[in-house]
């Protein structure tokens, strides 16, 4: 279900960890969510993309983002540099010119080495929570229509999204961050506690495996999830 652990050690001592996974919906004949990290020496991204089903080619729209995130990183994000939201919204405008019939949402999590902050984007209804005491706290704001949440109002392949709408915004420095799709997230809040003591497990490994348990065969969408660790 996804990538093992990764160790990654950070400025002052601080440790990085991370796990993710997805797993197909029942009613999907394809999984067209996608997990992409970016693990380099001076900083992690995590996203989370959530292809839009009744796009048959939201998976072929995914993976010209992610190719294109994996060619332009470099000059946007090295040295220290601040451009998370001008490199997502260019990896848009690439993915609009190549017609390919397919939509995603987007959440991403930019982690610097550094005493900067960390800066999220998100677009659509996947989320990132954050952990904090006793409890998961959503940093994000699902774009969709309260009374019908399948129904969107931003998403990445709308024709009208600009420079602005990927504007990041700094967040806390937690303990621990989720990034995940609604399919997970739709699975989890059935079963809150139980996912919350799977997602507080002292080892990942343990982690991984009761989240791929409690997930697989539930889910009737694609559901998606990235765990990051910061101790």
């Amino acid at each position: 279900m996804g990538k093992s652990v990764k160790h990654k050690s950070l400025d002052r001592g601080r440790k990085l960890l991370y796990i993710s996974g997805s797993v197909k919906g029942k009613q999907r004949e394809r999984n067209q969510d996608r997990v992409y990290v970016l693990d380099e020496p001076g900083y992690q991204m995590f996203v989370i993309f959530d292809g839009v089903s009744s796009y048959p080619e939201s998976y072929r729209y995914i993976e010209t983002f992610m190719e294109f995130l994996d060619g332009h990183h470099h000059e946007w994000l090295d040295n220290e540099k601040e451009g998370l939201g001008q490199l997502l919204y260019l990896a848009y405008l690439h993915c609009r010119k190549t017609f390919i019939a397919g939509s995603t949402t987007i959440s991403a999590l930019f982690i610097p080495n550094t005493t900067h902050l960390p800066e999220m984007v998100s677009i659509g209804d996947s989320r990132v929570y954050a952990f904090r005491k006793k409890n998961m706290v959503s940093l994000t704001e699902d774009d969709n229509v309260p009374e019908m949440p399948n129904i969107l109002t931003r998403w990445v392949g709308h024709d009208y999204l600009s420079a602005e709408d990927f504007r990041p915004e700094e967040v806390a420095y937690d303990k621990q961050f989720l990034l995940c799709s609604d399919g997970f997230y739709g699975v989890m809040e059935q079963n809150s506690e139980t996912f919350y003591h799977a997602l507080k497990l002292p080892e990942l490994d343990k982690t991984k495996e009761e989240l791929h348990r409690l997930v697989e065969g539930n889910n009737s969408d694609d559901a998606s999830y990235i765990l990051v660790r910061i101790g």
